[in-house]
């Protein structure tokens, strides 16, 4: 895509060229899964298009609104309704629930945020790949207001794994 040229020049300047980039067009993408029992899934630049995804509906409910002592507290659920093709990557296949829980703090020229979200999917299987049942989300972020108009944000995602044993997919 559009680093395509600065990702080669970069891996070339670390003396760590990806061959088998070089033997890909560019612009061009392919998406390769070894599932179970010897089943493969490929995707590729052929694929590609406009698609629709799952729909999520979410409902949020401020339990606490924060002040100078005290963090502004935000519960939400979610339902995720399975609206999209699975054989396309757009979907999960089943309907999906799950909770969060965000909490922010301004303390002088901080504001401080964390989340936990908690996702619990009905379908264990995708493209032939084990997935776990429930994943958590852990964000966590600091922000320096430099000027009314000018911030600094330091940011943090964690989420545990989505399947054992399927490197990028899991651990």
């Amino acid at each position: 895509g559009l680093l395509h040229r600065f990702v080669q020049n970069f891996e070339g300047w670390l003396g760590v060229a990806n061959q088998q980039r070089k033997l890909a067009p560019r612009n061009r993408y392919l998406i390769e899964i070894h599932g179970r029992g010897g089943q493969t899934f490929v995707r590729s630049g052929g694929d590609s298009g406009w698609g629709l995804e799952d729909a999520t509906a979410t409902a949020r409910y401020q339990v606490a609104r924060g002040s100078e002592t005290t963090p502004a507290v935000v519960a939400s659920v979610l339902l995720k309704f399975p609206t999209g093709r699975q054989s396309s990557l757009y979907s999960s296949g089943g309907y999906d629930v799950g909770a969060g829980l965000s909490v922010a703090q301004r303390i002088g020229r901080f504001n401080l945020y964390g989340s936990v979200v908690a996702i619990h999917y009905a379908t264990t299987e995708l493209v032939g790949v084990a997935l776990y049942p429930n994943q958590v989300s852990l964000f966590t972020g600091v922000e320096y207001r430099k000027s009314p108009r000018t911030s600094w944000l330091l940011q943090a995602l964690a989420t545990s794994p989505g399947a054992a044993h399927f490197r990028d997919f899991s651990n």
